[in-house]
């Protein structure tokens, strides 16, 4: 049993007012989601304490979080690969069969990293390869000795937008194939960590696209602020809501800065329970990683 969640340590002071062992550590664990884990991780343990009548050994790592996080994007994405290999392969045994994170990776750069078209003559195209540029399709061009070469980057070469969305790609389809945010402790974890890395470099992924809110929606299949699985719009099981953080008024036309900048997609129960309920300050204190969205959408407004 693995088990990772931001906490505080409320100190040796307020320790001594519960009047618990110099040997006790208190913690409190600080993302709303992140309690029900815990508590459902604490309650298995403790059922199997008391069917071998003894305390489990525990292997406890603490690591101090700094106010600025880093994160290493590149470590990021491996560890998703991982995670999708572990769950495309099932349990396959046979090592022959078996899929690997490289095999993803190389298919997805193939398939779906930033490319571009360029002219050049087919004899040149060899020569591109043997210098290591990838070429994903060639075209030619009719009745010419030139063809078009579709190249394309691999990570290395991604700049922080392009990784950034190719780590929400992987988060979105790893979702896809039944393994959701909320319901596993490390993908949570990994989820949670770049979402705020996301907050802190005040990077919005889609700010700019020019997209209706149902393609919106089909874009960011992870409720933005808890990041359960919301489906597919137009599809049995879907339970998102499309909420605009400044209102724009009802019936009209659509103002022209209302764009996926002023939207967030969330479970209906957040959008209608909280989001409408209990205002900017204690939504975005509840899911602070999405605290540069809300306020840049409001213009600075609380």
């Amino acid at each position: 049993m693995a088990l990772h969640f931001l906490a505080r340590w409320p100190g040796r002071q307020r320790q001594r007012a519960f009047k618990l062992p110099p040997d006790t550590l208190l913690l409190e664990v600080q993302e709303a989601r992140q309690r029900i884990a815990v508590k459902q991780a604490l309650d298995k343990l403790d059922e199997r304490q008391i069917k071998r009548d003894d305390f489990l050994a525990l292997d406890v790592t603490i690591e101090v979080r700094h106010a600025r996080r880093s994160l290493d994007a590149n470590a990021l994405m491996w560890a998703l690969y991982e995670v999708e290999a572990d769950v495309q392969n099932g349990g396959q045994p046979d090592p022959e069969k078996r899929i690997t994170k490289d095999t993803l990776y190389e298919q997805d750069m193939r398939d779906v990293a930033p490319s571009r078209p360029i002219v050049v003559k087919l004899d040149v195209v060899k020569d591109l390869r043997d210098f290591g540029v990838k070429v994903r399709q060639v075209i030619p061009v009719e009745g010419t000795d030139l063809c078009k070469a579709y190249v394309y980057k691999t990570s290395s070469q991604f700049d922080t937008l392009e990784m950034h969305r190719h780590i929400k790609f992987l988060f979105d389809r790893i979702a896809l194939h039944g393994v959701p945010v909320e319901d596993s402790g490390d993908i949570e974890k990994y989820w949670l960590e770049w979402r705020r890395h996301l907050n802190d470099e005040k990077i919005l992924l889609e700010a700019e696209q020019d997209i209706g809110p149902t393609e919106y929606a089909r874009a960011t299949p992870l409720c933005e602020a808890t990041g359960a699985s919301l489906g597919r719009p137009g599809e049995p099981g879907y339970r998102g809501h499309v909420a605009h953080i400044k209102s724009v008024g009802a019936g009209g036309a659509m103002p022209p800065w209302d764009k996926p900048r002023n939207w967030l997609h969330l479970e209906a129960l957040v959008h209608l329970g909280e989001w409408h309920t209990e205002g900017v300050e204690r939504f975005v204190g509840k899911y602070p990683h999405l605290e540069y969205k809300v306020r840049s959408a409001l213009g600075g407004e609380a």
